[in-house]
Parts: C-alpha cells; structure tokens; sequence
C-alpha cells in the first residue's frame, strides 16, 4: 500500500514539472509566448512568471503544440478553447469590446464639455 501511495505521489510530482524543448528556437518562442499569456489561478500575472501547477501544466501544453507544427496564434487559439479569452493578458480589440473600452473615455469628455457649457451658462446669468 505504501509503495502504491509513494508511486501516485512521484507520478503526480513528475507531471508539474517544466519540459524545455530541446529546440532553442522553439524554446525561445514558447518563452515569449508564456509572458503574453496569463495563469489562470493568478491573478494578473503571466505563465512564465507563475510557479502554479496549473502554469506548469499549461507551459507543457504550449511547448507540445509548438512542437507538433502549430503556430502561436494556434496554439493560443487552443488555450482559449480551453480557459476562456481570460488566459491573454492583453485582450483582443474586437466587436462590441471596442465600445466597452472607448465608451468610458467618450463619456468622460462628454461630461467635460457639459460642465464648461454649464458653468459659462451661469456665469451669463
């Protein structure tokens, strides 16, 4: 019993940990790709900087389909598929998203331009 509960726990042990590629090139690209990519468990913070088991897993996965052929693009194509548009640090600007980010700003200077209508109307009075 204890030699199968020493096994389980080296095999999982064994699974959390990061593979480099022996391919420089492709290592390199999967290093700049990691720091364009968000961990999912922290908040924030990129895939090469995070030390989560779930980071490592995720840095594997990116690494094995760099290997297979597939491009960056691709394989953050696949992650999202998986965790969501949330695992890109820097969201896509597109479709109603745009709005949700100039509509602030549009509203900002609308209420600037109000204010100073406002306060020449008073000073009129």
């Amino acid at each position: 019993m204890r030699l199968l509960l020493l096994l389980f726990l080296s095999l999982m042990l064994m699974g959390f940990e990061d593979k480099p590629l022996s391919d420089d090139e492709l290592e390199q690209r999967a290093m700049e790709l990691f720091e364009r990519l968000g961990c999912p468990v922290c908040e924030g913070q990129s895939l090469g900087g995070s030390s989560s088991d779930l980071a490592t897993s995720i840095r594997n996965v990116v690494r094995e389909k760099l290997s297979e052929g597939m491009s960056e693009e691709e394989a953050v194509r696949y992650l999202e598929l998986r965790y969501g548009e949330r695992i890109r640090l820097s969201p896509k600007f597109e479709g109603g998203k745009v709005v949700v980010w100039i509509l602030p700003v549009l509203i900002f200077f609308a209420l600037c331009i109000f204010i100073v209508f406002r306060a020449r109307s008073f000073r009129g009075d």
